[in-house]
């Protein structure tokens, strides 16, 4: 398994709850499905999508987090029967302008997942979007 991990902030429109957005980044040009799972803090507040995973094809994670203190971190994990296919590095809020990561990877046949890890270093707690498109 190969596993690509990037972090930058052009390679993602970012969207929090609060401004009530619906759509995050482009989908991978040969995703068939995706997972969303946004969160403040520790809790999860939305989880959308689904579906399973086929052989071969190409899965990308994407993270955002933002509004909360500086080095509170989100991270990414897509996954395909339990194992992780792709995940992003540790992303942290900025206490500014949005930060944003992503990571890539091939998928194997099995149901689809998508893991959040929020890890707070100070309060407030911040905005946090994974989006895994398989």
């Amino acid at each position: 398994m190969k596993i690509i991990s990037r972090t930058g902030t052009a390679l993602l429109v970012v969207c929090f709850i609060i401004a009530g957005c619906k759509h995050v980044s482009p989908p991978t040009p040969t995703a068939s499905f995706s997972i969303t799972v946004e969160g403040v803090g520790k809790e999860e507040i939305r989880r959308t999508g689904g579906g399973k995973c086929t052989t071969d094809l190409p899965v990308r994670v994407d993270v955002s987090i933002a509004g909360g203190a500086p080095g509170n971190t989100i991270q990414g994990k897509a996954t395909c029967l339990g194992a992780v296919v792709a995940m992003t590095n540790p992303t942290a809020d900025t206490g500014g302008a949005a930060a944003a990561g992503f990571g890539v990877g091939t998928q194997i046949a099995g149901q689809a997942g998508c893991k959040p890890t929020y890890i707070p270093i100070a309060a407030p707690d911040s905005n946090w979007l994974v989006l895994c498109q398989f």
